[in-house]
């Protein structure tokens, strides 16, 4: 059974035009969570790791931005995630474990090695 690819969320600041493009990559996993981001704890620890969830999808395509200007961008020019948008976010975080542990016919590139047991 195919995957479906998720769509990075895009927001877009009216005052200047900015956009920024979330999305999660692997490396971008790894980075989130080596600054804490524990998925487990969003309910037990939901305002420090709902922050760092929304951080670390800004990596892909903005490294450069710090967990200060992504948490104005979350609480004071959205006001916070709404259920879809936390939702979307969650998904966004969860699609590169895909890329561990897709089969060749659900499209993953090619073996190039064997494993035998």
């Amino acid at each position: 059974m195919a995957t479906e690819k998720v769509k990075p969320m895009v927001i877009t600041d009216p005052e200047n035009s900015r956009e920024y493009t979330l999305e999660y990559s692997r490396k971008s996993v790894v980075k989130a969570e080596n600054a804490g981001l524990d998925v487990n704890a969003l309910e037990s620890k939901s305002m420090t790791m709902i922050p760092l969830l929304f951080w670390g999808a800004f990596l892909v395509h903005h490294p450069h931005m710090t967990k200060e200007q992504t948490d104005k961008i979350l609480f004071e020019g959205l006001g916070g995630l709404n259920e879809a948008e936390l939702t979307h976010l969650g998904k966004l975080y969860a699609a590169p474990f895909q890329t561990l542990i897709a089969s060749e016919d659900e499209g993953a590139n090619p073996r190039k090695m064997a494993v035998k047991f």
